[in-house]
């Protein structure tokens, strides 16, 4: 396996319906899943966390959703087999969404207010985190490459539609 290294991960997670229905990107963003990858000793160390910014996409899913396909991603692209979650202890959701995730308590510390999870990365819990419908990883310039190809194409249509109306 091929391991690609980069110091930080970062997926911008959109509404795909708005997305879908030709809303621009950045008025359809969501929030963000990160992954940062600093511990040079330890390459299968990494830390993630989620951002949903705007409060209406909170409680609707978006989190656990972009969460598990980082956890995807970071496990089979990067070769990652741990994860840690440093969360503020008032954010007792996201503590929750981590839980839910299978993240084990592993430190709290009172003087910066906030918990560390960790997620190790057994053959169950790969199993576990593979996905029940099909993933297809590509880039954002794959995708919009094809968006513009599929209007290219169907602009060309409308304009044959157009010469065998006339």
């Amino acid at each position: 396996m091929n391991l690609i290294m980069c110091p930080e991960c970062t997926f911008i997670i959109l509404d795909a319906l708005q997305w879908e229905q030709g809303c621009p990107e950045e008025q359809c963003m969501v929030g963000d899943v990160n992954l940062f990858l600093t511990e040079s000793e330890n390459p299968g160390l990494a830390e993630i966390e989620i951002m949903i910014a705007e409060p209406v996409f909170r409680g609707r899913g978006f989190g656990e959703e972009s969460v598990r396909l980082m956890l995807f991603y970071g496990v089979t692209a990067l070769g990652i087999s741990t994860f840690e979650a440093k969360i503020g202890l008032e954010n007792v959701t996201s503590i929750r969404l981590f839980h839910k995730l299978h993240f084990q308590d592993v430190s709290l510390s009172q003087v910066f207010q906030e918990m560390t999870l960790r997620w190790e990365v057994t053959e169950p819990e790969r199993q576990w985190l593979a996905p029940s419908s099909p993933v297809m990883m590509t880039t954002y310039k794959e995708i919009q490459r094809n968006i513009n190809n599929s209007k290219l194409g169907q602009s060309r249509s409308d304009v044959s539609s157009d010469v065998k109306s006339v």
